[in-house]
């Protein structure tokens, strides 16, 4: 009597359309795993209309303003996508760097996760230096935000050059619209408050 796992092979190799069902299968819960990580890194609120008063911009809307708020398990997200990037580096597809890319994660959330982390430790250095500071730990989770954004900048923009042709022009596409985002006067400001003083 054979193996199962003789008839396991043999049932592939007589019908491998169904192993490549199970492929696609197996890779859409990836991709659904990837994807709910990504939507827990954080997303706009409406801040209310009392808040936004005093940076409206006078047309004298009651709605309050659209802000990116970081999840609360901002840092695990952001540490979960650095360990689905590293995992990517083994395929030929980079299928986890093309999901990214595709979906903006860049551009909607790693981006203002980084500027509002970066803005967050500068108040509160501003207030070590008047005197009125008191909460470490956000400054901490802030720091760590920081880190994790410019781990990720580094994997998400690196270059392509021993990938598949096809691989190689889907990123080039996905590049451009990163050098777009990282234009944006915040984003630059921020990079350089963290090139040139210490976080």
């Amino acid at each position: 009597m054979a193996s199962p796992h003789t008839i396991s092979e043999r049932a592939k190799a007589a019908f491998p359309l169904e192993a490549h069902f199970e492929y696609q299968e197996q890779l859409e819960r990836y991709r659904n795993i990837v994807l709910s990580v990504c939507t827990a890194l954080g997303g706009l609120e409406r801040q209310p209309a009392a808040q936004s008063a005093a940076s409206s911009n006078g047309d004298g809307s009651s709605e309050g303003k659209l802000v990116y708020v970081p999840g609360d398990e901002c840092v695990d997200c952001l540490r979960d996508l650095r360990r689905f990037i590293r995992r990517d580096e083994q395929s030929k597809d980079k299928q986890v760097l093309r999901w990214l890319g595709d979906w903006g994660i860049l551009e909607r959330d790693l981006l203002p996760i980084f500027v509002l982390s970066v803005d967050r430790i500068q108040r509160s250095s501003n207030q070590i230096v008047s005197g009125n500071h008191d909460d470490d730990d956000d400054d901490d989770n802030a720091r760590r935000m920081v880190m994790l954004c410019i781990e990720l900048f580094v994997f998400v923009t690196w270059p392509m050059e021993s990938e598949t042709m096809e691989t190689q022009v889907a990123f080039r596409r996905i590049l451009r619209g990163y050098k777009r985002a990282f234009a944006s006067h915040k984003v630059i400001t921020a990079l350089l408050t963290v090139l040139t003083g210490p976080i």
